[in-house]
């Protein structure tokens, strides 16, 4: 089941570890690798099961044929 709930920046900021002012960077130079966002009047709220399919798209796996 995924979660729909929409929180709001600051706490989409700590769930990704990133610096405060981040997100809003990137809303602001319209970056196309954003995480998905809604806008609720002038509020920004990003949707938890977005963000946990926008980690999951960004999460590395290694492969046993790789040699460092």
């Amino acid at each position: 089941m995924t979660d729909d709930r929409l929180i709001r920046d600051r706490e989409a900021h700590e769930i990704l570890g990133l610096a405060y002012p981040t997100l809003a960077t990137w809303r602001h130079q319209r970056r196309p690798d954003q995480p998905p966002y809604v806008k609720v009047g002038r509020a920004i709220r990003y949707r938890l099961s977005q963000l946990d399919k926008w980690i999951e798209a960004r999460t590395v796996h290694s492969s046993e044929s790789e040699r460092f």
